[in-house]
């Protein structure tokens, strides 16, 4: 779903700036001077994480930690985080202290 949303704003862009239909995706993320769509849903999910954890309730921190280091691939937090961790190369650990 998020990859269709990715190739039709893609296609817009090159239909915009007249580019050729096999022009490559990155120059089409480079002409519009954005960061790549897929990117910032999840620079927002660890935003989101990192958030969470640090909010200072216990109960939202349980729920982070839980997920996070115990539960890995059973919860949505905790694939989300494994999958963005796997994908920039980012320890779980760091979600705790840093925006991202």
């Amino acid at each position: 779903m998020i990859e269709s949303l990715c190739i039709a704003w893609r296609k817009g862009a090159r239909r915009v700036w007249l580019l050729p239909r096999d022009s490559a995706n990155e120059i089409v993320y480079l002409i519009a001077d954005v960061v790549p769509i897929f990117d910032e849903i999840c620079r927002r999910a660890m935003n989101f994480i990192s958030t969470c954890y640090q909010l200072g309730s216990e109960l939202v921190s349980y729920v982070i930690n839980r997920g996070l280091f115990f539960e890995h691939m059973n919860s949505l937090i905790g694939r989300n985080a494994v999958f963005c961790s796997l994908r920039y190369g980012i320890s779980l650990n760091h979600y705790m202290c840093n925006e991202f």
